[in-house]
């Protein structure tokens, strides 16, 4: 059965318009391989209450999942989606959705949606905020990331 988590949570506070940091990188991982497909996953900001936040992100929203099996060492297919560039817009407390597909290589045009999964809350300040840290296992996923040559500040 696949299962979607957080590997790297982003910061729970957060300064208004600064990249957050760590980046909020989504795990999906399943049992076997999927030749013929790849995976992307798009974000969506959402209020406390559940709602949509229309234009409430900056940076990249949707990204295609990196297979890094290998370089975790996994007996199950790990696929990693990294959001490097985020930033939350306005002030309030919020969370980031993290929404997978499966696309088949030869059908682009159609997609399956897989699974769904929220950030813990993120409070958006308009004030300096000292940078988050990650923690071990977190760092474990950032360094795993930059040697598969994403570029993460």
């Amino acid at each position: 059965m696949p299962a979607l988590s957080i590997a790297v949570q982003p910061p729970s506070r957060a300064q208004v318009s600064t990249i957050l940091y760590p980046p909020l990188v989504a795990e999906f991982n399943f049992k076997g391989s999927a030749p013929g497909f790849y995976f992307f996953a798009m974000v969506i900001l959402l209020t406390r209450n559940g709602d949509i936040v229309e234009h409430g992100l900056s940076g990249t929203t949707s990204v295609t999942g990196m297979d890094v099996t290998s370089l975790v060492g996994s007996s199950r297919t790990t696929i990693y989606f990294p959001f490097t560039d985020l930033s939350l817009l306005y002030e309030g407390a919020y969370k980031i959705r993290v929404d997978v597909y499966k696309v088949a290589y030869e059908n682009s045009d159609g997609y399956i949606f897989q699974d769904q999964i929220k950030t813990n809350r993120i409070t958006a300040v308009n004030e300096d905020v000292p940078a988050g840290t990650a923690g071990s296992s977190e760092r474990s996923v950032i360094r795993a990331l930059r040697n598969a040559g994403v570029q993460i500040p």
